[in-house]
């Protein structure tokens, strides 16, 4: 993984990576080639304010069949990360400013000096 900036990472090959507060997970973003489920998404570039379209879903498996899955339905649009009503996580309906990549990413891989 390449840090690109404390908002941005680049994971495996056109895989940009942020980190989502409401699922305390990083979520990936697959431009110019497809991910696993064929998706792929346009970038407006910009390594501090990112821009990503169309929107992003999530599903996070429980693990335990008694309790439901979280699903996170999103976009991210200069920044703000847009939390759909659909989504099952506390953050539903909201508009929450992109945070940086947890320390444990940013302390492990070199931050980009144009950053």
């Amino acid at each position: 993984m390449r840090v690109l900036s404390n908002k941005l990472a680049e994971g495996l090959p056109d895989a940009h990576v942020v980190w989502c507060p409401a699922c305390k997970i990083l979520h990936k973003f697959y431009v110019n080639s497809f991910g696993l489920n064929k998706a792929r998404w346009t970038w407006n570039g910009d390594i501090n304010r990112p821009t990503f379209s169309p929107s992003l879903i999530i599903t996070i498996s429980s693990g335990d069949k008694n309790k439901s899955d979280i699903r996170c339905h999103s976009f991210l649009k200069n920044g703000i990360w847009e939390y759909l009503n659909d989504c099952t996580h506390e953050m539903a309906g909201k508009k929450v400013p992109l945070p940086d990549l947890p320390d444990w990413v940013l302390k492990h891989h070199r931050v980009n000096s144009d950053a």
